[in-house]
């Protein structure tokens, strides 16, 4: 049972975990007595001591989802760990945009947890042959965009390798875009409100804890300006209101991320007024970008969208004969964004077709929600994302051990029957 005392050091100790680390943006020194381990570390103390309330059931999984090293609901990797541990979560993947930023802190917090970590990068890429065709893979607004994760990552880019020039390309593409977005929100602001300088980029950059912004830091900056230059709702709705030339909706102006999300819908997507084309050094081929996965020592993985149906979706045996000829050999799904009936189908196809299929819920938005998504434990689906993490573990640990993994370096799969080879991986990911 925990006293009075207890429970306000466990609230400042999760306090703790969204502030920032020496070497991070925003971090003062002499503020911090401890880092975010430390923290973790304690909180694990009174954990161990019954003094912390945990929720779900246990078992739950979840390979997929993002941290604050990219943009998420979670400030930092120790605080995506340490929810997962309240949640009873027992296999948990970090899967931040365009680095690995955030691993050594999440494999170390979940070390701490008892909860077993998978490494993953996800990215965007040019499917050719589907913009080509003006058809969309599994971004359901841009054709031919691909999101891909590297799952299972087991090493850093060996030196000199295209896999790490093309991402450092990425990211310079991408931050070139985000300053001109910055740019042109500040202008924006400043003929509709009359406010100088109210997105800069030195406020977009401090919410980021290594520099690499997104989208969603911009409208985050944005959306704290509109709350701090108008604390009262009816002079932020007309501020609002003057800026996206529209009346804000209901429960926008209460709720912070829904707040972001407004304003990067009405001024930064495609056709609003802040709205800046990507580069196309942004986005390289789907090729390429298996390469990279490859490069990492990882799975390359198709995170299957489900919901809507997209036309390169549509036929899941072509989808799966498509991927195959990627050297793409497991998939994902994040299934609270899918019916059930399109789930049970992408998750049958998978079995028929010899893939692991891994669950995940991103959580790359300001909104909270649980880490276990609502058809896990149902028997039709569980088995199959049990399997699919145990695979991508089983990866990992063989890797480390120098041994062959779920692929080899070509991308390719080991000669041999499929389902043996996977019933030996998920049999390596079941060891600890």
């Amino acid at each position: 049972m925990s006293s009075a005392s207890d429970a306000t050091a466990i609230r400042e100790l999760e306090g703790r975990l969204r502030r920032p680390d020496r070497g991070e943006d925003g971090y003062r020194e002499g503020k911090e007595t401890r880092t975010r381990l430390e923290a973790l570390g304690r909180l694990r103390e009174f954990a161990d001591e019954d003094k912390v309330q945990r929720g779900g059931r246990p078992g739950g999984i979840n390979t997929h989802v993002h941290t604050s090293k990219s943009f998420a609901y979670f400030e930092s990797p120790s605080d995506a760990a340490w929810q997962a541990y309240k949640e009873r979560v027992s296999i948990f993947g970090i899967n931040d945009h365009y680095t690995l930023a955030g691993h050594e802190e999440f494999g170390k917090a979940c070390k701490l947890l008892g909860i077993r970590p998978l490494f993953s990068m996800e990215a965007v890429a040019m499917w050719e042959e589907a913009a080509k065709a003006r058809k969309t893979v599994n971004d359901p607004n841009n054709p031919g965009r691909t999101y891909l994760t590297a799952k299972g990552i087991t090493r850093p880019f060996p030196p000199g390798c295209q896999g790490a020039k093309d991402l450092a390309r990425m990211n310079a593409a991408l931050e070139e875009r985000n300053v001109k977005i910055t740019a042109k929100l500040a202008e924006l602001f400043e003929k509709r409100l009359k406010t100088k300088d109210a997105v800069a980029w030195d406020d977009v950059i401090a919410l980021t804890p290594h520099g690499q912004p997104t989208e969603r830091h911009i409208c985050l900056a944005a959306a704290r300006h509109l709350e701090r230059a108008y604390p009262e709702l009816e002079a932020r709705a007309k501020a609002l209101a003057k800026i996206t030339g529209e009346d804000p909706p209901g429960g926008v102006l209460e709720d912070p991320a829904a707040l972001q999300d407004h304003l990067r819908s009405r001024l930064v997507k495609a056709g609003r007024p802040a709205y800046v084309e990507e580069s196309k050094d942004a986005f390289i081929p789907v090729k390429r970008l298996v390469a990279m996965a490859l490069d990492l020592g990882s799975v390359p993985t198709y995170p299957v969208m489900g919901d809507p149906v997209s036309p390169w979706e549509e036929d899941l045996d072509r989808l799966f004969d498509r991927l195959e000829a990627l050297n793409i050999h497991a998939v994902e799904v994040i299934p609270d964004r899918n019916r059930r009936e399109r789930l049970s189908a992408i998750i049958a196809k998978a079995a028929e077709r010899g893939f692991p299929i891994m669950n995940g819920t991103e959580h790359n938005t300001k909104t909270p929600m649980p880490l276990v998504d609502k058809f896990f434990f149902e028997d039709e689906f569980r088995r199959h994302f049990e399997r699919g993490a145990r695979v991508i573990l089983g990866h990992q640990s063989l890797r480390a051990a120098g041994k062959e993994g779920f692929v080899r370096e070509d991308g390719t799969l080991p000669p041999g029957d499929r389902e043996e080879h996977l019933k030996r991986l998920e049999e390596a990911g079941r060891r600890r």
